[in-house]
């Protein structure tokens, strides 16, 4: 529920009770929360509905008088809230998260909401915030996830002068994004800490953490799975026990990975070569293993390197596991000569690897610069073949197209499929559920069925998906034995 950015004509709370006239000016600190589905909730609690409201007011006043702030304005779901310090503001953040999370709420539903935190120039006038500051925090506020907190660079440079480590949380880079109504971007920051729910989408507000490339699901090579990978392990009673922070691991992992990369000496490795582990490399591991949609062992690895004290002995450890599961290959055989005579002609092939310094931000950077590195290396060696392919123009066709797709591959995501309808109307592309680039075998049975009955009355209409629920969930490794093949 958005709230509004302004008050005016009235005076203004301190948490926990009292009406007040005074408030900071100057740089002040200016917290928006909202809470995530709350139209989801509404339904499913009905008349219980107000007293979850209640209770989520109470400990949001309570979390908000603890560190000295200012309530400027609260709308039912929604609360705007004023600091004279970029220190308190995400510390009640934090706490407002953590006792949201250790609430019992009726029908064990969970009550999350998205939390922006920015600082800037404002001025109190007639009762109200004047400024753009007031709006910059309101729209960081409005990108965010249930469970999550985004910060500006202008809090974070404030915060870093105060040791964040010391204070038990972090605050992770994820990068520019332009926000709704404003021309410039706006570095974003997400708060990490214990006890912090992991952030996810909420399937039923129809937001499905597409909207800002990037930020919904930090860091940025973590969006491709945040809302896959780890929101199937927290599904999974077993998993969900064993790893109930992974999105903190992973933003830990991804923070000290970009202060300076892991390294294992050649004497401890298990391949006995030195061992580099650093952002690149981890993107890109994971990115493999979503490919071919072995995700059963992404959450042991990511909570036993996320939470490690000891950076050699836990890299040592996941290293060992790796070789043992055959896990430390990087794919990949002998190319046949007649199939490079025919890529070596595509257009694509001739790619320069500088031409994609654009993407380094991206999730499957690491994997299009190798593939360019490679093909700049081989085609030349080729002899061109005058059979060779070459790119067409598509046109509409009324021809029906069924198309399968993993919900978890990062290399064709299923939102990427939605263009086919502009040349393919009579098209259709259904996600297997956990699913990557490549499929299991598990999924075989509904993909034949539903081939089957597609061809059989050539058209993509009444086909009949219920076996796609048939279709076994990950088994996830619990622990590095596990994953090891030791039991």
């Amino acid at each position: 529920m958005p709230i509004p950015v302004s008050v005016a004509g009235r005076s203004v709370r301190r948490a926990g009770g009292g009406e007040m006239s005074g408030l900071p000016s100057g740089a002040v600190t200016f917290l928006f929360s909202d809470i995530e589905g709350s139209t989801r909730l509404v339904k499913a609690l009905r008349e219980r509905y107000s007293e979850v409201l209640a209770e989520h007011q109470r400990l949001i006043r309570a979390a908000i008088a603890t560190h000295a702030g200012h309530e400027v304005d609260t709308q039912g779901e929604a609360f705007f809230v004023a600091f004279g310090g970029a220190k308190q503001a995400v510390l009640c953040a934090l706490d407002i998260h953590r006792a949201l999370a250790a609430q019992d709420w009726p029908e064990g539903l969970r009550v999350r909401v998205r939390i922006g935190i920015h600082t800037g120039q404002a001025v109190v006038a007639g009762g109200r915030y004047t400024g753009l500051a007031v709006h910059r925090a309101a729209r960081i506020c409005a990108v965010a996830d249930g469970g999550q907190v985004l910060i500006s660079q202008a809090t974070q440079d404030l915060i870093e002068d105060e040791e964040e480590e010391e204070l038990g949380f972090a605050l992770v880079d994820v990068g520019e994004h332009r926000l709704k109504d404003l021309h410039r971007p706006v570095r974003l920051f997400q708060l990490t800490a214990a006890g912090l729910d992991p952030p996810a989408a909420d399937p039923a507000s129809g937001d499905t953490g597409a909207g800002v490339a990037g930020v919904r699901g930090r860091p940025p090579t973590l969006t491709s799975f945040s809302g896959g990978v780890f929101a199937r392990c927290d599904a999974d009673p077993a998993c969900g026990q064993a790893f109930p922070h992974l999105a903190a691991d992973w933003a830990a992992l991804w923070a000290s990975l970009g202060r300076s990369p892991w390294v294992l000496p050649a004497a401890q490795s298990p391949t006995g070569k030195t061992l580099t582990l650093d952002q690149d490399t981890a993107a890109s591991s994971i990115y493999q293993l979503l490919e071919t949609s072995d995700i059963a062992p992404i959450p042991v690895l990511v909570h036993t390197l996320g939470a490690a004290t000891n950076k050699t002995a836990a890299l040592a450890l996941v290293a060992k596991a790796l070789q043992a599961a055959g896990l430390t290959g990087t794919g990949g055989g002998a190319t046949p000569m007649m199939q490079y005579e025919i890529l070596c002609a595509e257009p694509w092939a001739s790619n320069q690897p500088a031409a994609l310094s654009d993407q380094q931000g991206s999730f499957d950077y690491q994997n299009d610069l190798n593939t360019a590195q490679w093909y700049q290396y081989v085609c030349p060696l080729i002899p061109k073949s005058a059979a060779a392919v070459g790119s067409q123009q598509l046109t509409l066709s009324r021809v029906p197209v069924l198309s399968f797709n993993g919900d978890a591959d990062p290399t064709d995501q299923p939102r990427n499929m939605a263009g086919i309808q502009q040349f393919w109307p009579d098209s259709r592309e259904i996600a297997l559920p956990d699913q990557g680039h490549y499929v299991i075998p598990a999924t075989w049975p509904c993909e034949s069925a539903l081939t089957q009955t597609f061809i059989e009355q050539a058209s993509v209409a009444h086909l009949d998906t219920s076996c796609l629920a048939a279709i076994p969930a990950p088994a996830f490794d619990l622990t590095l034995q596990a994953l090891a093949g030791g039991g």
